[in-house]
Formats: structure tokens, sequence, C-alpha cells
């Protein structure tokens, strides 16, 4: 996968953005918590990355102010935003927060800067209270991108919002495979299962995610219902549906669990499941492929674009509880000689996503845009 500009006909010549100092860039998060369920873990990592390209000033809205190797790191106001403008920096890119992203906007594009805003699922499927939602349409007309994380959503963002094609860019998420791989790698996987509270010859199936209905958790009493026999089913998170799950057959309620700890349950576990009516790139499933852990997922998002082809049998209509419990019956009775065949194709197919290629696809959108 390569940057795309959403615009099949304009002119992609690479710019530069500087002579021969790196170019500063503001990154702003609305979140950070070093020990969060979250894949907002991942960014301190790639923004290092980043850190060989640019001059990075990291903004954080919430939580912890992250202190990182060659970044000046501080917390995000209106106050730090115009300091970082009238500090030369010109690029600004913000992850989902419609509050900085207006304020940048309004900063940064009157200046002559330029303003990225990310943002990736099916936001106009749900309905807002009337202020906020002309609000969010209002930052998409003002920032001077949108990026998002496949082609398919580019298209659904420039069409809701009424954005001219080539405001619209795409660049996918990311995770560190080989960081994933390594720090499963080790992990004692009887010890992990036999903690959560699955017996000996037990099959574990993971659903790692908030428990809401946009996540698909209303639909784990009727997946657990249909689980073959000596087959448990593990919810990692908490939210509305968890009073639900607790105390029903063939389902354990995790709670939250600190991301390295979802990883350590993933590579557990014998099938990942994402029963979503919402989604836009999710990282679970490249963590998922990463590990070599097979899954079956509902077909909404980007997520038909970001795993291999011939894995679309994975990949089910949304609510349709009957044929989703069907396959995942199917993936669990998978001969060794077929699983060892998905393992292989997944590991090989993530390995684009890696964090490593999607930072020079990073640094290329910025530079040619």
């Amino acid at each position: 996968m390569s940057f795309i500009r959403n615009d099949s006909n304009e002119n992609q010549r690479s710019r530069p953005i500087s002579n021969g100092m790196k170019p500063r860039l503001l990154y702003i998060l609305p979140e950070y918590q070093i020990n969060a369920h979250t894949h907002f873990s991942y960014i301190p990592d790639f923004l290092t990355l980043l850190s060989n390209t640019f001059e990075i000033r990291l903004l954080v809205e919430k939580g912890e102010v992250p202190q990182i190797s060659g970044l000046h790191s501080r917390r995000a106001s209106i106050l730090s935003i115009i300091g970082a403008r009238l500090s030369g920096y010109r690029i600004c890119y913000v992850h989902y927060s419609f509050g900085s992203a207006f304020v940048a906007s309004i900063v940064f594009r009157i200046t002559g800067g330029k303003v990225f805003y990310w943002n990736c699922g099916l936001p106009w499927e749900y309905s807002r209270p009337f202020l906020r939602d002309r609000f969010e349409r209002l930052v998409y007309q003002l920032v001077s991108f949108v990026v998002t994380g496949t082609q398919g959503l580019a298209h659904r963002y420039a069409k809701e919002y009424h954005l001219r094609e080539s405001k619209v860019l795409v660049m996918p998420n990311w995770i560190d495979v080989e960081g994933v791989q390594r720090t499963t790698s080790r992990v004692p996987k009887e010890e992990i299962r036999k903690q959560i509270g699955i017996v000996e010859n037990q099959q574990m199936v993971l659903f790692a995610h908030r428990l809401s209905p946009r996540k698909g958790a209303h639909y784990l009493l009727e997946i657990a219902k249909h689980l073959p026999d000596g087959v448990v089913l593990t919810a990692v998170g908490d939210g509305p549906v968890r009073v639900r799950l607790e105390g029903k057959k063939n389902i354990i309620v995790a709670g939250w669990q600190p991301h390295a700890q979802v990883l350590s349950h993933m590579a557990s576990s014998a099938v990942f499941i994402m029963p979503s009516d919402e989604e836009g790139f999710p990282h679970v499933l490249l963590e998922a492929m990463a590990l070599g852990i097979p899954f079956v997922a509902t077909n909404v998002g980007g997520v038909a674009e970001i795993v291999p082809r011939s894995f679309v049998s994975q990949l089910i209509s949304k609510g349709d509880m009957a044929a989703f419990s069907s396959r995942l019956s199917q993936v669990l009775s998978l001969s060794p000689s077929e699983k060892a065949g998905m393992v292989r194709e997944m590991r090989e197919w993530v390995r684009q996503y890696d964090s490593h290629t999607v930072a020079k696809i990073f640094s290329t959108m910025i530079e040619q845009s």
C-alpha cells in the first residue's frame, strides 16, 4: 500500500517542504495513558520514527503527556497551538479531536499553514445533536485535508461531508509488527488462559473492544449460544452491554485490560471475533494477523480493504449472527495444515502495515500535499 491522494487526475509530484532542515510538525492527540487499553499506545513509537524526518511538537489534550526522546511534549490548549505556530510550525496533524482541529484551522490556515485531520469510522451512520453535527461538518470544511484509512472510506467521507475528492487523503493505520510478535512470543498461554478461567482442553474465542452496540457486544450472547462444546468466549473490555453478559453461559467478562495484556489474551486464543456494527480501520485485526490468530469479522467500514483478498469468507454481513456463528464454527474446526497456511498468509500480508512502512507513507503524504 502507498500513500494515496483521492484524486487520480491530480499531479502528485513531490514538493520539498524544507531546504535542508527538518520541517516542523505539530501533532495533537485527544488523550494518552501509558497503560491505556486503546491503540494510542502505538503513537509514541510512531512519532519517534517520524522524528527522523520532522521536528515534532506533541500536544495532548487529556491524560498523561508522554516524554519522548527527541520530541517536545506539552499540554494542548489554544495558547499552545498559537505558540507552536508562532514558533514556526507550519504543519499540524490532529488525531480525532474536532476541538483542536477547529482551533488549529483558524490559527494555521489564516497564517499560511496546513492542518491535516485524521478521522476513521462511519460517523454519518449515527445521529448526533444538531449543534454537534453542524460543528463537526464545519471542521471538515475548515481543515486543509481530511485523512482516513482506506480508499473506500475516503470516497464516503467526501460524499457524506461534501468535500472535494482531492481534499481526502488515505493513510493506513499501523502496528509494530515485530514488536507485537516479540511481546507475545514468551507469553505463558496456558497460564494466561488459567487466569482468565479457561480450563484445560477448552478453546478460547476472544472479543476485545468496547462493550457497546457499535462494536457488536450485544451480539455476543447469540454467538455464545452457538459455540461448539468445549469453547468459551472471553470479552475483554467494558461498556454498557457488560451487565447483560456477566454470568452468562460460555462467556467470561475480563473487563478493561492494558494494551499489552490484551495482546497476551489474543495470543492465547484460538479465534478472534469482531462482530462490529461500525469500524474504520481496526488495529485489532492487524494484531490478530500479526499473531497468526484466525478471525471472523463483520464486513463494515474499511475492513474488507485491509485483510487478504482470500479472506473474504471470514467477513460476514453486519447483524447476520447465524452466518457469523456458522463461520466461527468452521474456523474453530480448521485442520492444522489449513490453519498453518492461513497463519503464513496473514503474517505476510500484515507486514505492509508495519509502523516503519507507514511512517514513510506519512512523510510522503505531508510532503506531497
